[in-house]
């Protein structure tokens, strides 16, 4: 699961937050950390349109491609099994999170300002049981 504040979906009222909830379906993979949005533009994607402070879904992902590759070691490897994943990043102004996964779904929570963390919380753990 992802889940962040998403401050650009106004009106909201005072004492309440939007929070988007991401909850990825049949992950393979994640990643979390670098670039930030000064540094977007060393990323391998920058130059096919990754910006900043957005989501995207990459198609015909090279990132695909090559986990494939890595899996085909195993006995029990399937390559139709990658043809499922899709590669999916999320750019924030710290931080950038890809994730390889079948699907995701995704939901917007209202929260009180300071209940982000105990309310993704709750998310995940309803979710997960």
């Amino acid at each position: 699961m992802l889940s962040y504040c998403n401050i650009d979906e106004p009106p909201y009222e005072p004492t309440t937050a939007p929070i988007a909830v991401i909850r990825f379906l049949r992950p393979y993979m994640h990643l979390f950390g670098p670039p930030n949005e000064d540094s977007i533009s060393a990323h391998p994607l920058s130059s096919r349109g990754l910006y900043p402070c957005g989501a995207f879904r990459v198609e015909r992902s090279s990132l695909v491609r090559h986990l494939e590759r890595m899996n085909s070691v195993d006995e029990s490897h399937d390559p139709k099994r990658f043809d499922l994943l899709n590669h999916y990043i999320f750019t924030f102004h710290d931080s950038t999170f890809e994730c390889v996964a079948a699907s995701f779904e995704s939901t917007i929570e209202q929260v009180g300002l300071d209940e982000e963390d105990v309310r993704t919380f709750q998310l995940f753990k309803s979710r997960t049981t």
